[in-house]
């Protein structure tokens, strides 16, 4: 719907459809967004309240910690503004730049194929259970 010149509404009727990787996307994100709200549950099966607080807590206080790195660094820094490897071969030289650049590149890989094995494990045990 867009506004016309003088005012009035115009609805713009489009023909096009939704293509596989759209779609795809559509999918993957519902299944990630209803991940998230499972691993409360798959996490109170297998752990104490006590041990998932003290996780957490944990796991906050390193997030803090990285923040508080990222953030002295860009202070230090603040003409690099190339990602997180920009720090390690301003410091270090360029191989070491790069191998931060392929160990970064590398963890948010795995990090996305733990999300699929994880959507896909929780997809098959609820199957199980209907």
């Amino acid at each position: 719907m867009t506004i016309a010149h003088d005012g009035t509404f115009k609805t713009e009727v489009h023909s096009d459809k939704l293509t596989l990787l759209p779609l795809t996307a559509l999918v993957v994100g519902s299944m990630i967004g209803g991940g998230v709200f499972n691993l409360p549950s798959d996490m109170s099966r297998a752990a104490s309240p006590s041990a998932i607080l003290i996780g957490w807590v944990i796991s906050g206080f390193g997030m803090l910690m990285l923040a508080f790195v990222y953030q002295t660094l860009a202070n230090r820094k603040p003409d690099l503004n190339a990602g997180p490897y920009a720090y390690a071969k301003a410091g270090f030289g360029p191989f070491m730049g790069f191998i931060s650049a392929w160990g970064y590149w590398l963890s948010a890989f795995l990090g996305n194929v733990a999300y699929a094995v994880a959507i896909f494990s929780g997809s098959r045990r609820s199957s199980f259970l209907s």
